[in-house]
């Protein structure tokens, strides 16, 4: 019995460890975002979900995702 709550514990801490990780890496490096419109047709469609890096400087001809606090939503243009 002893040996299958160490073995519990143990799971319970990976399973904690491995969602911090996510939670960390979601908040800091990377956010999934889906496309709502066709404004960005035939690159992204309506509905098309994507990754996007927090990290790093835009060049030209990338996709830049952005805040628009008049709209209270994202842009996504490229």
């Amino acid at each position: 019995m002893k040996n299958m709550k160490s073995e519990v514990f143990s799971w319970l801490k990976a399973i904690l460890f491995a969602l911090m990780i996510v939670f960390i890496c979601q908040q800091f490096l990377f956010t999934p975002v889906t496309v709502k419109g066709e404004s960005m047709e035939p690159t992204y469609e309506n509905d098309d979900r994507i990754v996007v890096a927090k990290i790093g400087k835009p060049e030209r001809f990338d996709m830049v995702v952005f805040y628009a606090p008049d709209a209270e939503e994202n842009y996504i243009k490229g």
